[in-house]
């Protein structure tokens, strides 16, 4: 009779569900998986989850016998772990390949032997995937002289297909080549590894789209290098959206109930409010950009409201100013579409939950 009613069969799905989120969690937290397995893993977890408590089976024993009801639990564990085990070996491949290649990109690039400028301590990196059409007047207008004189500009070129490193290069600026497409944020840790190399004391980071008016790089650079009025410079000032005196343009409403949800949870673990916590312009200090530039450190992909908790959560300053942003007019985002924003969402809290994790569980990144 235990059996004909399904409720074995239906805990046994939610105690499985609820115990592999959070050997996933813990697998992301350790930076043992990548976040793409985890979010499918999150995914698996979630539906076994549902299915316990949603779907009613009754009269199993009509069916099938107590031993073969333990032999199919036997094999459904058994495809779970050598799915789980090989999710593990993919991902320690992946990032193994994703160091190697940015190792790769630099070489490249240092073998054209160009010398940071003396006197230059600030390094503007643009992360750049086929950005031809919008990356051109972006850089013409870092090249004024009230940026020129104390910034330099280096464009990583995330193995774009059209013209957008040609573009650089007649431009004059510093490009870094990847060999194959590695993601917005191997682009920037990559950049991050070069600015410490060359010594840079300053980051300030914006997108090559034109979403980000370069009017800013002196009020990030300002910001950056202001004491406060306990003589403290800030590590991270991001360029904000959403505070007073900023210019910025519409966000659609599946936006604002990201950045709703992203401000919450970095509230509550990081104990700052972020108005603006997916804004990719932001100033770094050398601290802050030599602690990114360690491959265990930084977010591959989307290096967003997850990377502020985990810098909040370890100590780090963080200081929102007014912003000037413009929508973007050629190129796809790449929150683009319906599915890309809600697979996004879903892995950015799945991220910060592994912020969380690691920092006060684990004890990691100290």
């Amino acid at each position: 009779m235990f059996f004909q009613s399904g409720d074995f069969i239906r805990l046994i799905l939610v105690i499985t569900g609820i115990v592999m989120l959070f050997i996933t969690i813990g697998s992301l937290a350790k930076r043992k998986m990548v976040e793409s397995f985890c979010l499918a893993w999150g995914v698996v977890s979630i539906a076994l989850i549902l299915a316990g408590i949603l779907v009613r089976p009754t009269h199993w024993s009509d069916y099938i016998s107590t031993a073969g009801l333990v032999l199919l639990f036997i094999i459904f564990y058994g495809v779970l772990y050598a799915a789980y085990f090989v999710s593990l070996k993919i991902s320690e491949l992946t990032r193994k390949n994703q160091e190697l290649a940015i190792q790769v990109s630099l070489l490249n690039s240092e073998s054209e032997n160009v010398k940071r400028p003396d006197g230059h301590d600030v390094l503007i990196i643009i992360p750049a995937y086929n950005e031809a059409k919008t990356i051109e007047p972006v850089l013409e207008k870092l090249e004024a002289p009230e940026i020129s004189d104390f910034c330099d500009v280096l464009v990583m070129n995330d193995a774009s297909s059209d013209a957008t490193e040609y573009i650089v290069k007649e431009h004059g600026h510093k490009v870094v080549t990847h060999i194959f497409n590695l993601g917005y944020g191997s682009g920037l840790q990559a950049g991050y590894k070069y600015a410490e190399r060359k010594g840079y004391e300053y980051v300030i980071q914006m997108d090559a789209d034109g979403q980000h008016d370069p009017s800013n790089v002196q009020n990030i650079y300002k910001a950056l290098t202001t004491p406060d009025e306990n003589g403290n410079r800030p590590d991270i000032v991001i360029g904000s959206r959403f505070v007073k005196d900023a210019v910025s343009f519409h966000v659609p409403v599946t936006k604002k109930i990201a950045f709703v949800l992203f401000r919450a949870l970095i509230k509550c673990g990081g104990g700052k409010k972020i108005m603006d916590p997916t804004s990719g312009l932001q100033g770094l200090s050398r601290r802050t950009f030599k602690y990114y530039s360690g491959y265990s450190h930084f977010d591959d992909k989307y290096p967003d409201a997850n990377m502020l908790m985990q810098m909040l959560m370890l100590g780090y300053t963080v200081k929102e100013i007014p912003a000037v942003m413009y929508a973007r007019t050629e190129g796809k985002s790449m929150h683009s579409g319906i599915i890309k924003p809600i697979l996004y969402m879903l892995r950015m809290v799945f991220s910060i939950m592994a912020v969380w994790a690691r920092v006060k569980i684990f004890k990691m990144d100290r």
